[in-house]
């Protein structure tokens, strides 16, 4: 009896640990948090959100890319003729929060693998 009791703890400590650790984050994947396109000149309403966009490509990635552009991330261009950037906060796994900003026409690349 004593080893029945002992074997059935010893795999429902083992069952305990699996679903922890499929349950934890995965440390190295990109999870967007906030991105914004536009110029940040003057006003925000020269600005226009764009994280579903960004997080289409990037989530749950350890590296994306693509461009900074109305075009590419299929939003009218807030404020025409006036310089624009892309600025996107991400997430990679549990870490620190880190905001990058790219000159609009430049190759957004997010990444959290290791340099």
């Amino acid at each position: 009896m004593l080893q029945k009791l002992v074997l059935s703890v010893a795999i429902g400590c083992i069952s305990a640990m699996a679903a922890t650790a499929i349950a934890q984050p995965d440390h190295g994947v990109i999870s967007v948090r906030r991105a914004y396109y536009g110029s940040s000149e003057e006003s925000p309403s020269r600005v226009v959100e764009v994280t579903p966009a960004v997080a289409d490509r990037c989530n749950g990635k350890e590296s994306c890319t693509f461009k900074c552009s109305a075009h590419d991330l299929k939003v009218y261009n807030p404020y025409p003729s006036h310089p624009k950037e892309c600025t996107i906060s991400f997430y990679c796994g549990p870490g620190a929060l880190q905001t990058n900003v790219f000159s609009a026409g430049t190759q957004v690349a997010l990444s959290c693998s290791p340099p």
